[in-house]
């Protein structure tokens, strides 16, 4: 779904819109609110947004390869509810190499799987200009896990 499909967030899509056309995007975004408004619909097409060859009224296309491999939802996402990860979800997303997924396995988000991403984020992209984390209910962090993600938060590397 393209930022501009997304209904409601005008303020949020303003912000993020004009921040990727003035080339400063920030490291880190957090996205906050109740269940269900919206928050991990406006980090995809961010990242869509920052991924797309080929935009359109300034907006990602939605149908160009890396649109569409950034849309799609992978196999582990429950299709009842869309967007719903299961628990045993895989941090690295077959659909697109520089998109990096954390969700919670059982009730927390565990120090090996932020590890195991870790490992990753200093390399290049593969094939975006940049490598996305998106952290799914960074709530759900446990203490250990959060404490490993603070040095990369605090300086991340390059792309």
């Amino acid at each position: 779904m393209r930022m501009n499909d997304i209904l409601g967030h005008a303020q949020a899509k303003l912000t993020l819109s004009q921040a990727v056309a003035r080339d400063r995007v920030h490291h880190a975004y957090l996205f906050t609110g109740p269940d269900g408004v919206g928050k991990r619909r406006i980090a995809y097409a961010l990242v869509a947004r920052l991924f797309c060859p080929t935009l359109v009224d300034d907006d990602a296309c939605g149908v160009c390869r890396t649109c569409r491999r950034v849309f799609e939802t992978p196999a582990w996402y429950d299709k009842g509810a869309p967007f719903l990860a299961k628990d045993d979800a895989p941090e690295i997303s077959p659909r697109h190499p520089d998109v990096l997924t954390l969700v919670a396995h059982g009730n927390f988000i565990k120090i090996e799987q932020v590890r195991d991403v870790l490992r990753i984020v200093p390399f290049q992209p593969v094939e975006a200009p940049q490598r996305v984390v998106i952290i799914d209910g960074a709530h759900d962090l446990n203490d250990a896990a959060a404490n490993a993600l603070l040095k990369t938060l605090e300086e991340p590397p390059a792309r």
